[in-house]
């Protein structure tokens, strides 16, 4: 079932509405999953076979579907982490929580303290060179898992070196992470890429990305920045 080749969408799509809960995820964990198939799974509304969907890379979701999904999020903290970490997320769905957010920046905290652990040189004297380095060459690093680029490119980007970007990436907290990403201005979709490459490491919780996220939406680019100031300069 699983990795067979021989059932048709139109088999899968029998099966999924006559037979167990057992053999709709094992559909859900098929290297390919059309959205004509997702579709019949998600009108089931089974809990589990939405996650199974929602971590499988080679599922496809029609737009009124992934709509369906974001609404089924709200309510679902694991799954929310699951959709916001794809790739292939239209804008719309992208953060299903964020249009019932009435919070004003005067709101907004920043993370909860973490030792930033900054070497004495943290500079590298390594500077952007346009259309080499962007966030988008950093985001398909990091969605491809290829640690070496993602690093080199972070490194650029939080204008540190890459030894210390490497300790931001690859430690087992996310705050440092965070917090020099938020103080360069680092797109949301940038860092959500990031943890998707941690989540591959499974150096990020599941659980926590949701969390994560919606901190890091809420962090100002001050707060960030006076964060990094104070550790490098305590009496500053």
């Amino acid at each position: 079932m699983l990795h067979s080749l021989c059932p048709t969408d139109k088999d899968l799509v029998s099966i999924v509405q006559n037979c167990s809960q057992n053999h709709i995820r094992s559909i859900c964990k098929r290297d390919v999953v059309s959205d004509t198939v997702t579709d019949v799974i998600i009108d089931g509304d089974n809990v589990g076979a939405l996650l199974e969907l929602a971590l499988n890379a080679g599922a496809s979701f029609s737009q009124t579907y992934w709509e369906h999904l974001g609404t089924h999020a709200l309510s679902d903290d694991e799954l929310m982490a699951l959709l916001e970490t794809r790739s292939d997320r239209p804008p719309a769905t992208a953060s299903p929580e964020a249009a019932g957010s009435d919070e004003t920046a005067s709101q907004h905290g920043a993370p909860q303290s973490e030792t930033l652990d900054a070497p004495a040189e943290t500079k590298e004297g390594k500077e952007p060179i346009e259309g080499l380095v962007s966030e988008a060459t950093l985001r398909k690093a990091a969605k491809s898992n290829n640690p070496d680029v993602t690093v080199e490119h972070l490194a650029v980007l939080v204008q540190q070196n890459e030894r210390f970007a490497r300790h931001c990436l690859m430690q087992p907290g996310s705050n440092t992470l965070m917090i020099f990403c938020k103080a360069e201005e680092l797109s949301e979709d940038t860092f959500v890429a990031l943890l998707q490459f941690r989540l591959t490491y499974r150096l990020t919780k599941t659980s926590d990305v949701a969390n994560i996220i919606k901190r890091y939406r809420d962090l100002q680019v001050e707060a960030a920045q006076k964060i990094i100031r104070t550790q490098r300069d305590p009496k500053g």
